[in-house]
This record gives C-alpha cells, structure tokens and sequence, in this order.
C-alpha cells in the first residue's frame, strides 16, 4: 500500500485485515514445519521464508498503521463507515487463531472512544465485552494494568442490566450476560473479585434472568439459557477459594455444589461419568459441612481420577480450549490436586509425594500430545504456567533444567536458538579468558591464585553455559509477537519487555540461586545502574563478570540474528563489535570487548558462528531436540 496520504476507505480496512490473517497463516504455517521437517535442505528453506513471511507481514502492517494513525490522533475523523467496517473485522478476526490481543485492545479503545462521541449505547456494549475479553489476555500474558481494564469493562455492562429491555439488539442483551460470567467464573482467580461478591453477583443474574424483561423477551433464548447453564456449573470453579469465604457464601456454594452433582449423576448414570469440576465441588461441600474427612476426601478423588485416566487415551489430544471437559480433567483437575488438596498438612507425605509425581507426569503426557498446530495463545500461556508452577515439586536439579528447555523449545524455538548461542559464545569468550586474562574470573569464586582457577576452569565453564541457556526463560511467559515481530511493538509490549528479566528470576526456584542474578541482571549495563530492571544493581555482585559475559553475548547474538529477528538491514559481526567498542566501559565491560578485539583466534571463532554457522546450529539443535 505505501505510505498513502488520502483518506482511508472501507476497503482499505477490509484489505489490511485480509492480508494481516493471509500473512499470519502463511508464518503460522512455516512455523508448524520448522518444529516438523527434519530433512536439512528442506529445513533451511522452510526456516528462511518463515524469516521472509514475517518480514513481509511487518511491512504489511506498518501500513496498516500508517492509514489508521490519523484515527489515533483524532478519533472524531473516523467516519460510520470505517468504524463499522473496523468493527466487522474485529469480530472476523477472532478471539482464534489471528486474535492478536494487545492490537484488539488498541483498536477496540479508538472505537469506544468514538462511539461514546455518538451516544451509541448499544455499540459501546459490544465493544466492551469484547474489550473485557482481550484485555483479560493480555493479562494472563503479563500486562498486569489491563487485568483492571477487563474488569471495568465487565462493570460497565452489567450496570445496564436494569435497562434491559430497552436493547432492540439481541446480541447486546446477550452481552450483558456474558459479562456476568466473566466477573462470576473469571475474575476471582485473577485476584479483582472475591469468591464473596462472585455469588453474590451470581444471585444478581439470576434475579437478571427471572425479571419480566429477560423473560418476556429472552426467557426460551437458547443462547442466554447456555450462558446462565455455564455460570451456575463453573462458578464452582472457586471451590479451592471457598473455605476463606463468609458462612452465607460457604452455604450458598455447599447447596449448589450438591445440586449440580446431583443433577450431572442423574443425567450420566454414574458418578465416575461427570464431569469433574462438579465432583470437586461436591466433595469440598461435603468436608465444609462435615459430612466426609478431608483425608476420604482426597483418597476418593485420587481414585476418580485414576479410573477414568486408566481409560484409553488417543494419541493427539483435542484442540485445547479453557472449558473443555478433556482439557479441564488431563490439566486443571490434576493441578487442583497438586497445589490445594494434597498440599494440605492432614495428607500423608509418602502419598503427596507418590501422587504429586503422578498427577505431575499425567500433565506432561497430556501436554505432549497436543499437536504444534494446537499452540494457541491460550495454549502457549498454559504449557509456560504448568512449567513454572511445578518446577519446585521435582526432584532432582536434572528434571528441573529439562522442564525448563522442553518448555522453552515448544514455546518459543527461537528464544532456544538464541539461548543455545549465547551459550556457544559465552564459552568462547570464557576459555579466551581463561587462557589471556584468567585474573578477571578470581573475583567469582573468592580465589587468590590462577592455579586456583584453573583446577575450577570446567565448573566456571559449566556455570557459564547455564547462566546463556537460563538467561531469558522469562521470554516464555510473555506474548508470542514480542518473538515473531510480525508487527510494530506496542508501548504495552515494550513494558512487558522490559519485564522478562524479573519474570525469569521470579519463575524458578532456589536450586537456581546461583544464577538469580544472571537472569534479573542480563540487561543491566557494565556500570551497574543503565539498563532494566530499574530497581536492580549488578554493582558489587561477585557474578558480575558472569553478568558482563553474558550481556555482551545476549548482544552479539542478537544484532547480527537477521532470519530470527526483524531487521530491515543485515548487520555483521564487524559491525556490531564497532558498536560495542563505541559504548564501551558505561554499556559493555570493556574488558570483554578488547578481548574480543585483540585475540585473533577469538575473534575468527565467533566469526565463523556468527557469519556463517547460525543456521547450521539451528539445524542441529532441532535435529537434536525435536
């Protein structure tokens, strides 16, 4: 398109949205074949034009946000007819497999902000809801700020229930329900409503769906008896947080817990066919009201749960989705187990223990099944979610480091590129080091002498590979564009950026102490103080050497990675190194950079990676791990 001056039309809409899913299908697709295609030839090629399509898509959409910018800066100049034609596209655009959050977000607050100019109610309905949705993801992916945008959203929706019958539009009466099970089912497990004021925003939407309004005109809508049908169910989802609850609260949810279990055994035949979020629920109810021991409790629902597992599995999974019976029993049953029925004090320790290994190694079996298609943005957030939330209960250093690669690899393979070549780097630069300037490393371990160091060179070597290969697991936890770049950064992106370091550090447990500050410090500057997190200082660390090593190589790596990263231009070794002699003492340890200026051999080594051998070592690594 260019960076056209006239005025954007409908069309123009129409096709940036169709070539911004055409360009997502086309990356998504290279994508499933890189993790897929073993062959090296076909490998290299397939990896190439994924680095091609993604650099077409960036060019795509920057002109897209070129036509759109003067909306930004002026929303009063967008038209009915662009409004609704960005409207339409939004909805064709998902929540699926295009859905791109923080951009819905973007476009969804420049309509609102329209649409509120035009007293159009109804409009401004539909855009919230929709806005509560995607801003709600944004929030499971780290932009913490949106999660009380999802709320508010929901809020300002459901304060027109009493208008109700005023809405001529089925979809926005729809919507006001769709906002209650949001705050009901949704907004308590991130920490913006009680499991208090979810039930009792519960009894509101029911008194909702008994009014005269909702029944004259929607009382046999099958939509809205879906929804109030999905509220009443997963509500009990909560079921973990009740105990904390008010007496009133703890009765409401014991007699509906027992009704929907009730209800679900009748219909099934038998206990062991229902699905399991009522079976929780039902047995939470019946130790609140003393009707069953916390320790049967758990031993009936361990044995649920071993009898329908022990049912035949077949080798894919479904398409995951968050409410989903096969999901919810193989993911989300077995870590309700894990960290709130076995971890409490009244349950055997050699059954935790047993049971714990067993839930856990059910998860990753299941985990493993699902298919590189299936890596949604849902599913990509809960496979890193899983990682982290159980690293601690393994038992061994070994599983651990595994756990986190394996993750790593399937979430994000080039942030495991990039980690692996950081690794290589460091390496060289550390046996430069030790053979040249082996003073620069006694400071780390507290040593006198280089005789000293040198009987410790492989644990140094070893420590130093760890720190590359850790550096960036908090990459995992954040939103796949900030890896692809198909498109420019949003500043809430950049935030989230700027975050990893502290989501690493945060993520593991204290067998990784060693390499805490690596992982927080990595983008900290040789002067202690530059860089982020702003609140953190590598001066005075003992593994500021270490810290140096590895900023320096996160940098190589990434300044001349052109097939991983979005560059417009190549840019070479010798290029870079110029730019880090340049920036020298305050942003890189000088010392590093002058070694790897003067030691020739040194030098050629990363050369050689650099220039010739990334896509090599891509290669191996897939051939090696997948």
């Amino acid at each position: 398109m260019g960076s056209v001056k006239r005025i954007a039309t409908a069309k123009d809409v129409h096709n940036a949205f169709t070539l911004f899913k055409e360009n997502m299908t086309i990356i998504q697709r290279y994508d499933e074949l890189i993790y897929a295609d073993k062959d090296r030839d076909k490998w290299m090629k397939n990896y190439k034009k994924r680095s091609e399509a993604t650099r077409k898509a960036y060019a795509d959409n920057a002109d897209m946000g070129l036509f759109l910018a003067p909306f930004f800066e002026n929303p009063s100049s967008l038209t009915d007819e662009i409004a609704d034609s960005i409207c339409a596209e939004l909805i064709d655009l998902g929540p699926g497999p295009y859905d791109d959050p923080f951009m819905v977000v973007k476009l969804l607050q420049l309509l609102i902000t329209y649409f509120r100019g035009k007293n159009n109610l109804s409009r401004l309905i539909l855009l919230y809801v929709r806005l509560g949705y995607e801003a709600a993801a944004t929030f499971k992916m780290g932009y913490k700020p949106y999660g009380k945008l999802a709320y508010d959203s929901y809020i300002k929706i459901v304060a027109y229930a009493k208008e109700y019958a005023t809405f001529t539009d089925f979809y926005v009466r729809r919507a006001i329900f769709v906002a209650y099970s949001n705050l009901i089912c949704v907004m308590p497990s991130y920490n913006f409503l009680s499991v208090d004021d979810a039930f009792a925003y519960y009894d509101k939407v029911k008194d909702l769906y008994a009014s005269d309004a909702v029944q004259r005109l929607d009382g046999n809508n099958p939509e809205i008896k879906t929804i109030m049908e999905f509220i009443r169910e997963n509500i009990l989802i909560h079921e973990s947080l009740v105990p904390g609850a008010t007496e009133m609260t703890k009765a409401k949810f014991c007699k509906l817990a027992r009704e929907v279990y009730k209800e679900q055994c009748e219909k099934c035949g038998n206990e062991l066919s229902i699905n399991c979020l009522p079976l929780l629920a039902n047995y939470r109810a019946l130790y609140i009201e003393g009707r069953c021991a916390y320790t049967d409790a758990v031993e009936y629902l361990l044995a649920y749960f071993k009898i329908r597992s022990s049912e035949k599995i077949s080798k894919k999974a479904k398409l995951p989705y968050a409410h989903d019976e096969d999901y919810t029993f193989n993911t989300q049953f077995p870590q309700a187990l894990i960290f709130d029925w076995l971890k409490d004090k009244r349950v055997d320790e050699t059954l935790r223990k047993t049971e714990t290994r067993n839930l856990i190694n059910h998860v990753n079996k299941y985990y493993a099944r699902v298919a590189r298609k299936d890596y949604s943005p849902f599913m990509n957030h809960e496979l890193t979610d899983w990682c982290f939330k159980h690293l601690s209960l393994l038992e061994t250093f070994e599983e651990k480091e595994n756990t986190i690669f394996n993750v790593i690899l399937h979430r994000q393979i080039q942030t495991f590129f990039h980690s692996h070549m950081v690794a290589a780097l460091s390496r060289m630069i550390v046996d430069s080091v030790i053979e040249n300037r082996p003073e620069l490393l006694l400071p780390m371990y507290n040593l006198k002498s280089t005789d000293e160091l040198y009987k410790k060179a492989d644990d140094i070597r070893l420590y130093i590979r760890r720190c590359a290969l850790y550096h960036d697991i908090g990459k995992t936890r954040m939103p796949n564009i900030i890896n692809t770049q198909y498109r420019k950064l949003t500043n809430e992106e950049f935030d989230i950026i700027r975050q990893h370091p502290g989501m690493g550090a945060d993520a593991v447990d204290e067998d990784f102490d060693d390499y805490h500050a690596v992982i927080l410090g990595h983008h900290k500057f040789h002067d202690g103080v530059t860089g982020y997190p702003e609140r953190f200082s590598t001066k005075g660390l003992r593994t500021k050497f270490a810290i140096d090593v590895i900023t320096v190589c996160d940098s190589l790596d990434a300044a001349t990675d052109y097939f991983g990263r979005n560059y417009a231009n190549k840019k070479s070794f010798a290029d870079v190194l110029k730019e880090l002699q340049s920036d020298s003492y305050d942003h890189y340890n000088p010392e590093i950079v002058a070694l790897i200026s003067t030691d020739k051999k040194l030098y050629e080594k990363i050369d050689k990676l650099l220039s010739g051998g990334r896509e090599e070592e891509y290669y191996r690594l897939v051939k090696e791990n997948l």
